[in-house]
């Protein structure tokens, strides 16, 4: 995921006010561009992290110790 600022996501979609942008934004999507671009992040880590095989080791030996 990209950490492309607000602003020039805003001027590549060819608006020039970023409080424009982020209202318009936040009536189409329920939550503000910032809010939305973070949520993605998290989502775009944890999907990996639960490919990883290291993150399935950790795992495995947690479970093994709360057990």
């Amino acid at each position: 995921m990209s950490q492309t600022g607000i602003k020039e996501i805003a001027f590549q979609t060819g608006v020039s006010d970023t409080n424009y942008f982020t209202r318009i934004f936040k009536q189409l999507e329920g939550v503000t561009p910032k809010s939305y671009q973070d949520r993605m992040v998290m989502r775009s880590f944890s999907n990996n992290i639960k490919k990883s095989p290291i993150f399935g080791a950790l795992l495995k030996k947690y479970i093994k110790i709360k057990s």
